[in-house]
């Protein structure tokens, strides 16, 4: 039987190693999510190349495909893992790729790419790093 103080001290090393793994990867903005040009971009332990990779995918994105996505997420611990939001009707073939190839463009290359439509939609592009 697991006892309060087993489970105390089981907390305060799950905290531990959470902030071990914030504090290693990177400066910090002091926020956690920011629009930028009318979308949300947030980052689990708010690091500052994530938000800079965020903003530039934003850019690389033809305008009427920016106004279809409601927010970026990047997943800090799993490093170079986004999941996108699409506003609502806005899940399309034309958009998923345009947002792939915006993705291309801009970020570099990821470890997961997921973007999720208003009505239980998904697409999860394989892993992408370029050859160089």
């Amino acid at each position: 039987m697991i006892d309060e103080i087993d489970l105390q001290i089981a907390a305060r090393a799950v905290a531990e190693q959470y902030q071990i793994e914030r504090d290693s990867v990177g400066p910090k903005e002091p926020y956690e999510s920011v629009p930028y040009k009318g979308i949300i971009v947030s980052s689990r332990y708010c690091v500052r190349h994530e938000f800079n990779a965020m903003c530039r995918v934003i850019d690389a994105m033809p305008e009427l495909v920016a106004a279809r996505v409601e927010s970026i997420w990047c997943d800090s611990m799993a490093c170079a893992c986004y999941t996108v939001m699409l506003r609502s009707n806005s899940y399309t073939d034309l958009v998923l790729n345009a947002l792939h190839d915006a993705f291309v463009e801009a970020a570099g290359g990821w470890n997961g790419l997921v973007i999720y439509g208003d009505d239980r939609q998904s697409h999860d592009f394989d892993c992408y790093w370029p050859a160089g």
